[in-house]
């Protein structure tokens, strides 16, 4: 009798772990209790085992947070600088275990490199979206720009001497920094090159 205590003790100590883990790298509530119910798990003790570690994750450094605000406090508080180990500190005065904070961070920290890596590079997709912007505006700045340009020389050569003519200067000057803008994309984008 008492062996299957600790089995069962074991089982569901494990199974908190996983609970935690899939909560903490930000998978959803009813995605993690459909992964219990599938596994055999009563709706009641499903319900039951996520909320229990929910309530145990429950404030990141007494910020009130549920466990999906413990990342944003976490990435929050890396991207000012702060060291690991200071945020590590604070978690455990919330009532973490020292290691669990620790990977926890960790993770946090290498999340945030990542999105800061892929934003600076851009990528393929940002990279071509870049161009795309790029060679439009210099499409559209080029064509106000030459279409200011027509109807001025048009109107000059039509009014002869001392006649009135337009000068459609809000194009040209439009089409003149739009032009530009386009090509000052296309050379930071590295179309240039």
């Amino acid at each position: 009798m008492s062996e299957m205590k600790v089995a069962v003790g074991e089982e569901q100590a494990e199974a908190r772990a996983a609970v935690r883990a899939a909560l903490l790298a930000g998978e959803g509530e009813e995605m993690v209790f459909g992964r219990l119910r599938q596994g055999g798990w009563s709706e009641e003790e499903a319900r039951g085992l996520v909320e229990g570690v929910k309530a145990d994750l429950g404030t990141a450094a007494g910020q009130g947070a549920t466990w999906e605000a413990a990342r944003g406090f976490v990435k929050t508080e890396l991207g000012k600088g702060r060291l690991n180990e200071s945020v590590v500190r604070e978690l455990v005065g919330a009532g973490w275990q020292q290691g669990e904070g620790e990977r926890f961070v960790e993770e946090m920290r290498l999340e945030l490199v990542a999105e800061r890596e892929a934003a600076r590079a851009g990528g393929p997709d940002a990279r071509s979206a870049e161009m795309r912007r790029a060679i439009r505006n210099m499409k559209v700045g080029g064509i106000w720009l030459v279409g200011g340009a027509v109807v001025t020389l048009g109107t000059m050569s039509m009014a002869g001497d001392g006649g009135h003519y337009v000068l459609a200067w809000g194009a040209i000057v439009f089409g003149g920094l739009q032009f530009g803008m386009g090509v000052l994309q296309w050379v930071s984008g590295g179309g240039g090159k």
